[in-house]
């Protein structure tokens, strides 16, 4: 009697190996972008919670506030997160002195009155400026206009050392129109750090 063996033989073995080779061309890249994307959205939120960990602080007045036309710098190292705020979503730290939150003071609030007519308060503008030890980050802007198209994986611009902040340049950043009539910023102290 004759046995009758079933198998694979080598061409269809190397056919599937070859279609699997494709579909690993093609699914790789694209989970790379995908996995790149995210950590370009979460870098953004994580630089939105810096933002508004410096607001809280403010109001809560462990800084200086500055006076019209006055801008303060805060290193994210010196603010606190509740998940952690060491390490950017790209697993390298931060660079303190090129990482900060920059609040400026454009001016009173234009039509919020008491009822003697006193203007109520002042307009603060959050701005901020990240990258960590791998080069990732971004040039600064203004919270509002923060994308995760705005990433870049090097060339970063240190905007946290700045001695003085143009109202044009910080205009070209920001989503609102500006309302200081100067054309500088002046900054308010020194730079708050951990």
């Amino acid at each position: 009697m004759k046995k009758n063996k079933k198998g694979f033989t080598l061409i269809e073995l190397l056919a599937v190996i070859v279609i699997l080779g494709i579909l690993m061309a093609i699914a790789i890249p694209s989970m790379n972008n995908v996995i790149r994307n995210s950590r370009k959205k979460t870098y953004i939120s994580t630089a939105q919670e810096f933002i508004s960990a410096a607001r809280n602080n403010m109001l809560a007045e462990m800084y200086t506030m500055p006076s019209v036309g006055e801008y303060i710098v805060i290193q994210t190292s010196a603010l606190e997160l509740e998940r952690g705020s060491e390490n950017s979503t790209f697993g390298k730290k931060y660079v303190p002195q090129s990482s900060c939150v920059i609040i400026v003071n454009d001016g009173t609030k234009s039509g919020n009155y008491d009822g003697s007519g006193e203007t109520l308060g002042d307009e603060f503008v959050y701005f901020a400026n990240m990258v960590d030890e791998g080069k990732y980050g971004f040039d600064l802007k203004e919270e509002n206009a923060l994308k995760p198209a705005d990433i870049k994986s090097s060339n970063v611009t240190d905007s946290c050392s700045a001695a003085t902040l143009s109202k044009d340049n910080l205009q070209t950043v920001s989503e609102k129109k500006l309302d200081y009539d100067g054309a500088t910023y002046t900054k308010k102290g020194s730079t708050y750090t951990s």
